[in-house]
């Protein structure tokens, strides 16, 4: 096990290596310029020519895309930014918290409701609670993110306030944009259980349980859910992934100074360190945790396990 951990973390190299080509490649083709976004579009022709060879913006792509992976990736360095002038491993370091609360809670929220759903739909497959189930799961799969966080803000802001429309401070500021941002979570939990759970009650093994006289609590979630989990899992770690780099629309619209905010801006302003760091950043984090799912499923199937022995 140790030895395919290892492997993995090897593998992470190639990974983030290829990320960040890709991401300094098409910021450098994209059309816009820094110094103009810093200097003014009043500024002289020569001025904004002093300011892009300071920024070493003149320099042949090769030599900036070298430069740039050399700071990445041997001095550890993901650059400054041009607006702020603060590092940006240390603007990233102070906005992951908002972010990193806003992805766990909202992993949290569409497991805790996901997984029940898929579950009564699973057992009570074609009846009344499975087509609700499933009736929710479509609808919460179908709207928009950002919609559904407007109308809880009408709701529970304007209308009842009883929680604040924006911003970050305490608890309460987080619910509404947890619950806007985990809608789509909760539907595709409770479909990918319920397909994953009419598999496995079919089995064998549930059958014979049922046949010694296990009750139907005990055969579904003690025998019959454990291994109806494996491609949950996957689906968990990676939503959790994606909502980490993926906030963007939901950070913007709460006014949630996290790191999609942060990438919003720094697109607008063509602030390239900021833009090329985050990525970068977001690819090893996503990472890590696709290493992490897998070493839970070594845990969770013995099977699997026994595959790194």
């Amino acid at each position: 096990m140790t030895k395919y951990v290892i492997k993995r973390l090897l593998w992470m190299i190639p990974v983030a290596v290829g990320v960040a080509v890709v991401i300094f490649t098409i910021l450098y083709f994209t059309p816009g310029d820094p110094a103009v976004m810093i200097l003014g579009s009043s500024a002289t022709f020569e001025d904004r020519q002093a300011l892009r060879e300071t920024m070493g913006l003149n320099d042949a792509y090769i030599v900036q895309l070298f430069r740039f992976l050399k700071d990445t990736f041997i001095e550890f360095n993901l650059g400054t930014s041009y607006f702020t002038n603060k590092a940006v491993t240390t603007e990233i370091a102070a906005r992951l918290p908002y972010t990193f609360i806003l992805a766990l809670g909202s992993m949290i929220l569409s497991c805790v409701a996901g997984i029940p759903l898929g579950i009564t739909a699973a057992v009570n497959q074609n009846k009344l609670s499975d087509r609700i189930s499933m009736l929710i799961a479509l609808i919460g799969v179908s709207m928009p993110q950002f919609w559904i966080g407007l109308l809880l803000v009408l709701l529970f802001s304007v209308h009842l306030g009883i929680l604040p429309p924006s911003g970050v401070g305490t608890w309460q500021h987080y619910i509404i944009p947890v619950i806007a941002t985990s809608l789509g979570g909760i539907a595709t939990q409770a479909r990918l259980v319920r397909s994953s759970m009419l598999e496995v009650i079919r089995s064998d093994y549930v059958t014979t349980a049922r046949a010694k006289g296990v009750s139907r609590f005990t055969a579904v979630y003690k025998h019959a859910l454990p291994n109806a989990l494996i491609p949950v899992i996957t689906q968990v770690g990676t939503s959790f992934g994606k909502t980490l780099g993926g906030t963007i629309v939901i950070e913007s619209v709460f006014s949630i100074p996290g790191i999609g905010n942060y990438m919003i801006s720094a697109v607008n302003n063509r602030d390239y360190p900021v833009v090329r760091g985050s990525v970068v950043f977001l690819a090893v984090a996503f990472s890590l945790i696709v290493l992490l799912v897998d070493i839970i499923y070594a845990y969770v199937d013995p099977r699997i396990k026994a595959q790194y022995k």
